[in-house]
């Protein structure tokens, strides 16, 4: 598993838990943030990292900060190389 792999993964689990703790479907969450229901299938799958308009829409719709969406996610430079997939930190939390 690459950096961007495990980024992916704990990203999707921080939209997920936190969408689901509000009480927000997909359907309601996508209109909220004006991100189609299939855009946030597909960041609760971790198929995709959305491009920060998106993780800032995304956050305001669950009444949150895009931090709380990343919270856990931390790279240091010189520490991590994406093509070693034993070469990366993911912070517990």
């Amino acid at each position: 598993m690459t950096f961007t792999d495990a980024a992916s993964a704990r990203f999707a689990s921080n939209v997920m838990r936190l969408r689901r703790e509000a009480g927000f479907s997909q359907e309601v969450m996508a209109d909220r943030s004006a991100v189609s229901t299939a855009m946030i299938g597909k960041v609760e799958n971790g198929n995709v990292l959305p491009y920060f308009d998106v993780v800032i829409r995304m956050a305001g719709a669950l009444s949150t900060t895009p931090s709380a969406l990343v919270e856990g996610i931390a790279w240091k430079p010189g520490e991590i190389v994406e093509s070693d997939p034993q070469d990366y930190t993911i912070a517990e939390g």
